[in-house]
C-alpha cells in the first residue's frame, strides 16, 4: 500500500514483549461512480484490515482515521499502553488524531 501518513508507535502490554505498530493510512481510490475507498493498516497489530469505503475520497479518508483511532482505542481499553517511538511518552489518541501530535 502506497501510504499518505504514517506514524511508528510501541505497543507496551502487561507480561509481553514491547512491540511496534505501524498506523497507516493509503491513497483514496474510486471503485465507481458512487464509491470511493481508503486502505488502512496497523502493521504489528492486525494482520490485514479491509479499505473503508465512502461516497467520495474525502468520507472514505475521514472512516478510514475513524477506524484506526477507534482500534487503537480499544488496544488501551483492554490494557495495553502506547507510548511514542523515541521518548517512550504516552500516546493520547485522541491528541494524536485530532492534532497529529
Amino acid at each position: 500500500m502506497n501510504s499518505v501518513a504514517e506514524r511508528r508507535i510501541v505497543l507496551a502490554r502487561e507480561g509481553q514483549e514491547d512491540s511496534v505498530i505501524t498506523i497507516r493510512i493509503g491513497i483514496p481510490y474510486e471503485v465507481d461512480a458512487f464509491q470511493w475507498s481508503c486502505p488502512v493498516a496497523l502493521d504489528g497489530l492486525y494482520e490485514r484490515l479491509v479499505d473503508l469505503s465512502g461516497v467520495d475520497s474525502f468520507q472514505a479518508l475521514m472512516l478510514a482515521q475513524s477506524v484506526l483511532r477507534t482500534l487503537l482505542k480499544a488496544v488501551v481499553e483492554e490494557g495495553g499502553r502506547l507510548v511514542s517511538l523515541g521518548e517512550r511518552e504516552d500516546i493520547d489518541i485522541d491528541v494524536l488524531f485530532d492534532k497529529g501530535i
